[in-house]
């Protein structure tokens, strides 16, 4: 090798060394915060240069409210900082790098003059104008202060802005080829029409550069939003970050929320770096690298075909599909309850499998138990209790792989009816990440395979519903549905019927009655099986009294959790009729359908369970949307960007997910109760403890709740219970208590709370759980 090569390879290397040390002094402290926001405080400190992926940090962020305000401001004056940027800054700089006049040069100096001001210098004089805007001619006009407002920090973010955008996009229009307007000109356009319609679509690698510059530094700003709003009054996510501190628990909250915040400037360089870097340096490099021949592997991928906007949605949507994935396996591998609904469906699922009937009638002895749902979930888990025993991740397993069927069928239905594939794929990852759908479809319940079947005889029917063997098939499916969780039975049914009286007005009417007839002998054999019990179990024992504030709750909760889903899908819904546009017959009646029975939430012991078909509905109809939109790709894109914002808030989760990944992390709480209960001599009691009788081999002798319930409601008498609990009967009873909540009463009567304190005293207390055992033992 000759001395000549080897200094070339050594200079090479000194490069490769050279550019590796600035890599690593540039993003290892990145690195080093995305590692540290997954710790607890007590590791904080802890060398790990691998991140434990534990989401409670960002979790317990996403589920505080002031988060929420503060990110949805954040987002409120971005966005209008961008809007106003762009429509003035464009404007302006049109007029001051194309068009002549006196004093055009002196301006451009003054605008660079501006741009180079400390922001803090202006911090005083923009203070009086916002508290007093009349100030400025000597008035007084405090009623119209714009200070501690959204308004008044977008008009002083353009101070930062606006400059530097009339600076770069003037550079960009004084290179435009004069020909383009002389040929407007001659046509009678005036120089406005001009600019819009020939010089701006030709500009827009400038104007997206200017856009993203603008965008990051809007989106980073501090120093306005803390100096210009009062304490405690408006927050942006800047300041509200600064507010948690760096000590304790704030630490890793201000960490956490910091690469949350992170996310969307990030993927936003990575996606439209193109554009970032040729529209900052000219119209002629744009036109060579962004209007030129593709070249290279990189640039012949399918991804960035899609466009910037869809790229940035299916990032954060993959995002989310991860964290979902996460979690599910998480929930399916952890041996215990998280859920107090888990154990009563796992002990019907033991009876089921020893030929015991679940649908008892109320009575003086013992089980007092509830079948609230019919019985495919549980028959389908019976026979893996008799091969594994009794445990809890093939009921999370079923529920999990029914969500990513369901999440399947929206996609195709949304593709059959709109022959759209992009619509389709985001529709279907809609679902995934919508906080209630990933929060139950870890869980062992029914609701998941519920919404997989009524999902999968939709698709049948709007696949073909010319063929007598799909109708059967949907009608099975369907039907399937309603004996999984008997409100299934409106939502898809109403939609199938109502797409079939469009295309096959028989084949409708042939669905409904095959739905009716096999819904109807089923549930007559189940009545005979069961002695009449089904009726009791299935309707009766669900008649729960209705609270108009708990249904309020959940709606504002909704409306803050998922604006965009939810506006975006009314759009639809209202105007898509008018268009008569095909996929609007299935979605509306389904869309109709699930809102109805949502509303039922009201009912007391409810939960997000209720808003599964609610959520398919919202990721179906924001299909439908989009594709609505597909011939209006500016339209699009600008969705898909608000889409892509609605879903960097989901991912994190919600308030539902920070207590079930509270018990995750927290392992030995339940293995501690389990202890309890497998060393009672005798039955035990217990309310949310209540799923760790089966795996310790002991039957549930009571469900609390439901018991409650049918106890005020006068349908069950509870001496027997309280006779009972006064012999003690019960070697334990443990009962969860939350502080500043009374949980306890909405599971217990006051009989039953009097009568437990007075014959049982506690023995310990386990996290929550108050352990009682009888007094004199």
């Amino acid at each position: 090798m000759t001395t000549a090569r080897i200094r070339r390879i050594a200079r090479r290397l000194a490069l490769y060394v050279l550019v590796a040390l600035l890599l690593a002094f540039f993003l290892f402290p990145v690195y080093w915060l995305i590692v540290s926001s997954f710790k607890s405080p007590v590791k904080l400190l802890q060398v790990e240069y691998w991140p434990s992926f534990s989401l409670f940090n960002y979790i317990v962020i996403a589920a505080d409210p002031r988060f929420k305000r503060a990110l949805y401001t954040s987002i409120a004056v971005t966005l209008g900082t961008l809007a106003l940027t762009l429509l003035f800054g464009s404007m302006a700089a049109y007029a001051i790098g194309r068009l002549r006049f006196r004093g055009r040069r002196p301006l451009r100096t003054l605008l660079v003059w501006t741009a180079a001001f400390p922001p803090f210098v202006l911090l005083g004089g923009l203070y009086a104008l916002l508290v007093n805007p009349c100030a400025i001619v000597g008035g007084e006009c405090r009623q119209l202060s714009l200070y501690d407002s959204p308004l008044g920090l977008i008009l002083t973010n353009l101070v930062l802005t606006l400059p530097l955008a009339v600076w770069f996009l003037s550079s960009y229009y004084r290179q435009l080829p004069a020909d383009l307007e002389d040929a407007a000109y001659v046509d009678g356009a005036t120089p406005l029409q001009a600019f819009a319609w020939i010089v701006l679509p030709v500009s827009l690698p400038g104007v997206t550069g200017v856009g993203l510059l603008t965008f990051i530094t809007a989106w980073n700003e501090f120093l306005f939003a803390r100096t210009l709003s009062r304490p405690g009054g408006m927050l942006t996510i800047t300041t509200l970050i600064a507010s948690f501190g760096f000590d304790g628990f704030g630490a890793v909250l201000t960490l956490a929320a910091s690469v949350f915040v992170m996310i969307p400037v990030v993927l936003l360089v990575m996606v439209f770096q193109r554009q970032l870097t040729t529209g900052l340096v000219g119209y002629e490099a744009a036109s060579e690298q962004t209007f030129g021949p593709r070249g290279g592997w990189r640039d012949r991928l399918a991804l960035p075909r899609v466009g910037g906007a869809a790229t940035v949605l299916l990032i954060m949507l993959g995002l989310g599909v991860l964290v979902w994935a996460q979690y599910g396996w998480r929930a399916i591998r952890f041996p215990y309850p998280l859920d107090y609904g888990e154990g009563p469906l796992l002990d019907q699922a033991l009876r089921l499998a020893h030929g015991e009937n679940i649908y008892r009638i109320a009575s003086d002895a013992p089980p007092w138990t509830i079948a609230n749902y019919p019985p495919l979930y549980m028959l389908l888990q019976a026979p893996l209790t008799r091969i594994f025993g009794a445990a809890y991740w093939y009921g999370r397993l079923i529920s999990w792989l029914s969500t990513i069927a369901a999440a399947l069928f929206v996609g195709l239905i949304v593709r059959t009816l709109t022959g759209d594939r992009l619509a389709a794929l985001v529709s279907g990852l809609v679902l995934l990440v919508i906080p209630y759908v990933s929060f139950w479809s870890a869980l062992a319940r029914i609701d998941a395979l519920a919404l997989a079947l009524s999902l999968g005889g939709l698709l049948l029917v709007v696949r073909r519903p010319e063929r007598h063997l799909a109708i059967a098939g949907g009608a099975l499916l369907l039907t399937a549905a309603v004996y999984t969780r008997q409100s299934y039975g409106l939502a898809a049914p109403l939609a199938a019927f109502m797409w079939l009286l469009w295309e096959r007005p028989r084949s409708a009417w042939a669905l409904a009655a095959g739905i009716g007839g096999i819904s109807i002998m089923l549930f007559a054999l189940l009545q005979w099986l069961t002695q009449d019990g089904f009726w009791f179990n299935i309707v009766t024992a669900n008649l729960n009294d209705y609270q108009w504030p708990l249904l309020r709750q959940y709606l504002l909760e909704s409306i803050d959790l998922l604006p965009v889903l939810i506006i975006g899908g009314a759009t639809f819904v209202l105007l898509a009729g008018w268009f008569r546009l095909r996929s609007w017959r299935v979605i509306a009646p389904y869309w109709i359908g699930a809102t109805v029975s949502a509303l039922t939430i009201g009912k007391i012991g409810s939960n997000v369970n209720y808003l599964l078909e609610f959520s398919a509905a919202l990721s179906l109809a924001i299909g439908g949307l989009l594709a609505w939109l597909r011939p209006r790709p500016l339209l699009r894109q600008s969705a898909m960007l608000v889409l892509a914002l609605q879903v960097f808030v989901l991912v994190p989760g919600s308030r539902y997910h920070a207590f079930t990944t509270a018990v995750l992390d927290d392992p030995e709480t339940p293995d501690q109760l389990l202890r309890v209960v497998q060393q009672a001599n005798g039955p035990v009691l217990a309310d949310e403890a209540m799923g760790l009788l089966p795996p310790a081999g002991r039957p549930i002798d009571m469900q609390p709740f439901e018991m409650t319930q049918l106890a005020r409601a006068g349908v069950w008498d509870q001496t027997p219970l309280l006779e009972a609990i006064a012999q003690h009967r019960y070697a334990a009873i443990l009962i969860f208590r939350v502080p500043g909540f009374r949980l306890e009463r909405e599971r217990w009567t006051d009989e039953m709370l009097q009568q437990i304190e007075r014959s049982y005293e506690p023995a310990d207390e386990i996290g929550l759980t108050i352990v009682y055992t009888p007094r004199g033992r």
